[in-house]
């Protein structure tokens, strides 16, 4: 049906209760209390999958097991991908009785945030096997998901032309419409002058949609934040709709790397720092890794910590040599070190000579002149 839901190709993810019964009290069971907080943190990652209790009909089962060691509490997880009949992820925690039985959620958060990611991948992975007129409205949006993470011109050109496609089947799903949002903004600083005002009013339009259907939503304020962000939106609200998506999602490392490009946005560099390096707690290794670098390396800059920026910003480069923010902030790292060709080097890396959009995003005139000013030193 073209009315057909997103959410209607979601995987289904089963969680029954952890074995291995555990009291911290007379009358109460830490299995129990743990399984249902994974399921309270994971039923937030709405555009992903479903979550239930039993394994009926399911594409994925989380089994568990509890057991005591001298005091310590020792929790084995297991991801199980029902269709094929293998595991895709486990992990081993170990942490004493009274931390784990005072705060079981803590223990979720970093389990859930382990699942989501291993859930995406694997599912983006079975996506890219179809053939491409074959996916779905699902596929379509993890296919956009992971194409904009490219980050280059052509990937992002990808994400948006798998979005639109999604669109004409679901065009009041709330996710697809934030992430579209996100690929628009994005193309902003990919485009000609002579686009990127076109491509800014479909940003904060797809933006404006999203935020009606789903704007309680984490994942579709945190993809509509970077959508505003890059397509010029007022960014006090912007900064609201993060700071709002962190309530409701606080495990999930994406919005505290977003709430750090807003806040770079905006020129609130120390808290902007802070937050990159919350996201890079919460999950060293995500497929962003790069982006989260390359803020966290220009916060530094912007700070006048120019040596502490230039191993974030070179590790940014190698992950991804044509981003423009490592480039763009080893340029001004460069020039303030007097490491005049080295700046010079880092300008060339870049395939293309940056617009206005670039600089424009820093809504700081004293950094964006203090960009501008780097960049045309390194000519």
């Amino acid at each position: 049906s073209s009315t057909r839901s997103v959410s209607v190709d979601r995987p289904l993810l089963a969680i029954p209760p952890f074995k291995g019964s555990v009291e911290t009290e007379p009358g109460a069971d830490l299995g129990q209390d743990l399984t249902d907080a994974i399921i309270t943190a994971l039923s937030r990652y709405k555009y992903l999958l479903k979550v239930q209790p039993d394994a009926a009909n399911s594409e994925y089962t989380l089994l568990g097991t509890l057991r005591l060691s001298q005091g310590d509490l020792i929790l084995s997880a297991r991801l199980q991908d029902v269709r094929e009949g293998t595991p895709v992820w486990a992990e081993r925690l170990e942490d004493t009785l009274a931390n784990v039985s005072a705060s079981p959620e803590t223990i979720a958060t970093r389990l859930v945030a382990q699942i989501a990611s291993i859930v995406e991948a694997n599912e983006t992975r079975r996506a890219a096997s179809l053939p491409p007129a074959g996916a779905n409205n699902y596929q379509l949006l993890l296919g956009a998901l992971h194409a904009v993470r490219g980050f280059s011109r052509d990937s992002i050109d990808q994400s948006a032309e798998l979005l639109e496609r999604a669109l004409k089947g679901v065009p009041d799903d709330p996710h697809v419409l934030a992430l579209a949002s996100l690929a628009y903004g994005l193309k902003v600083s990919f485009s000609g002058t002579s686009d990127s005002a076109e491509y800014a009013k479909m940003s904060q339009e797809y933006m404006r949609r999203a935020l009606q259907r789903g704007g309680d939503d984490p994942q579709v304020l945190g993809w509509a934040s970077v959508g505003g962000t890059n397509s010029g939106a007022d960014i006090s609200t912007v900064d609201a709709m993060i700071d709002q998506a962190l309530v409701h999602n606080p495990g999930w490392f994406y919005l505290w790397h977003f709430s750090g490009q807003t806040k770079l946005c905006r020129g609130n560099i120390e808290t902007a720092i802070s937050h990159f390096e919350n996201s890079l707690r919460l999950q060293p290794w995500s497929p962003d890794r790069w982006a989260v670098l390359a803020g966290l390396g220009m916060g530094q800059v912007l700070s006048g910590q120019y040596e502490t920026a230039l191993a974030p910003l070179l590790e940014a480069q190698q992950l991804l040599p044509g981003n423009t923010s490592a480039n763009l902030g080893l340029v001004a790292a460069f020039i303030h070190l007097g490491r005049i060709e080295d700046a010079r080097a880092a300008r060339k890396r870049l395939a293309f000579d940056l617009n206005n959009a670039a600089f424009d995003f820093y809504r700081d005139l004293a950094h964006q002149a203090f960009l501008r000013d780097a960049w045309n030193k390194a000519s």
